[in-house]
């Protein structure tokens, strides 16, 4: 009686611990599987054509990493922040202040796609050179990407861009607010990758796992950050979208330019620029 007793606990054990082992692999699986369709969604926003909004705005900062060797100059940017409107004829505004490590701006860039050339108004505010140029839009054509914080090429997708790095299972890691707005994370993993432009931007490889934070209501990708083997996010790794407004009236003043009087304008549409 006590060995079937015993026989009978044993057997309610293995039974347990597969039906444990099951459902933790069901739950792996079926977050990732929400993964998957997340970043789905998201490349659909991303790929998709601005005419589907009346016009939206919002203001995301991202950290500067200058190229080249030896620690930054007192002049060299570290951090930028960046005002975009877009409307629904596909014009867009870009307005970027960059700033250095004391938080001082160090440059500023205007950029604007009035729908037929692309105007960029330069201001090095440490050397002091100003210039506009304008470009034929056909040549320098407006950001791929919508909204949010990645630009995918219209012959690839999200999820093959970031396959490319990310060889781990793609999980959904939890939920917050972002700017205001619900949010789902969802854990890349660590990166494989030294430098990828598209993948990992400023080539983190190594730093830490990465993770995006998508807009839970349309698919826009809020945030982009990397955490360390504690779990704490790398302040110098965050992208994000500050403040975010969707389906607004825009003034169409945003899409003019207005050039200052004395600044140095150079005609790319019919001279070769550098």
């Amino acid at each position: 009686m006590h060995l079937r007793w015993m026989a009978t606990l044993g057997a309610v054990a293995v039974i347990s611990a597969v039906l444990v082992i099951g459902l933790g692999v069901f739950s792996m699986l079926r977050s990732e599987a929400r993964a998957h369709d997340v970043l789905a969604r998201a490349e659909g926003v991303l790929t998709s054509s601005p005419e589907i909004m009346r016009g939206f705005a919002l203001v995301s900062r991202s950290p500067v990493f200058p190229g080249g060797s030896g620690a930054p100059t007192q002049a060299a940017p570290s951090e930028a922040t960046t005002a975009s409107w877009y409307d629904s004829s596909g014009r867009v505004r870009l307005e970027t202040e960059m700033a250095n490590r004391e938080g001082v701006r160090v440059y500023s860039l205007v950029t604007v796609w009035d729908g037929t050339a692309a105007w960029l108004k330069v201001d090095d505010l440490i050397s002091g050179e100003r210039f506009v140029r304008i470009y034929p839009q056909a040549s320098f054509p407006p950001p791929v990407a919508a909204l949010g914080l990645f630009a995918v090429p219209a012959d690839q997708s999200l999820t093959g861009r970031l396959r490319e790095c990310y060889r781990e299972r793609f999980s959904i890691w939890g939920e917050g607010l972002v700017s205001g707005r619900a949010a789902l994370a969802v854990r890349l993993g660590p990166s494989s990758c030294s430098e990828s432009v598209d993948a990992d931007p400023y080539g983190r490889g190594g730093l830490g796992d990465r993770f995006v934070w998508v807009d839970r209501e349309n698919y826009f990708i809020l945030r982009d950050e990397l955490r360390d083997a504690s779990g704490a996010v790398i302040r110098e790794s965050v992208r994000e979208v500050l403040s975010v407004e969707y389906n607004i009236p825009l003034d169409p003043a945003l899409f003019e330019v207005r050039v200052p009087n004395g600044i140095d304008v150079q005609d790319c549409r019919v001279t070769v620029c550098p």
